[in-house]
């Protein structure tokens, strides 16, 4: 027989014990994860996921902070490409990958911009258009059960994203709206 020596100040592997009141895990590797808080403590959301970065980093936010998830994107083609819509199914499929299924909700919005875009003066264009996703996105909001709309909003970061702009978009509903990256 071969002796057996453990070196406690080197090892070459490290085994780790968990006890708990049902079942003892030994396991050697701890994978990181998130941080945060448990998915699904912090209640139900609408991300409106618009396919730039900042929509899904806001997301991830309120995610860490425990809030289910739902997603919502206004596909207007001409407005926005086909290549558009599948960035925001790839996205979707990678927040989910965090967190589990996310249901992601594509809402048809040509007609409504270019009806915009037809009666609306040009310096209103996107504060209207915006309303109006507000509108559609408060309304799904509480078809799902949710209790709150996040957005990717940073103040000022283009001409839409003034405090008077966003006063003017959220004036729509009574759903609060969050905000993690303002």
């Amino acid at each position: 027989t071969k002796d057996l020596t453990v070196d406690v100040h080197n090892p070459d592997h490290n085994i780790k014990v968990e006890v708990r009141l049902d079942a003892i895990y030994v396991y050697d590797k701890t994978i990181a994860g998130l941080g945060g808080l448990p998915v699904g403590t912090g209640g139900k959301t609408l991300l409106m996921l618009s396919g730039g970065i900042d929509s899904p980093v806001a997301g991830m936010e309120v995610m860490r902070r425990g809030a289910m998830i739902e997603v919502i994107h206004f596909h207007s083609p001409p407005f926005t490409s086909e290549k558009a819509k599948e960035k925001v199914i790839e996205l979707t499929r990678i927040l989910a990958s965090h967190v589990g299924p996310i249901k992601l909700h594509i809402v048809p919005f040509t007609d409504s911009q270019k009806q915009v875009n037809k009666i609306v003066h040009e310096r209103y264009t996107m504060t209207s258009t915006r309303r109006m996703m507000m509108r559609v996105a408060d309304k799904l909001v509480h078809e799902i059960d949710g209790h709150a709309i996040v957005n990717g909003e940073n103040l000022g970061q283009v001409a839409s994203q003034t405090l008077k702009s966003m006063y003017a978009i959220n004036s729509v509903t009574s759903t609060p709206g969050v905000r993690p990256l303002l």
